[in-house]
């Protein structure tokens, strides 16, 4: 397999949507957790 620029770049992004999607998981978990501490 040739490593090319776009590959490079289809890789970071690939770790970019990984680390988005993973920090959304968190945020909405914590947010859960906010309002079922609530009354």
């Amino acid at each position: 397999m040739l490593k090319t620029p776009t590959s490079k770049k289809q890789k970071k992004s690939e770790i970019l949507y990984i680390r988005n999607s993973y920090f959304l998981q968190v945020k909405s978990m914590n947010f859960s957790l906010e309002h079922s501490k609530k009354p």
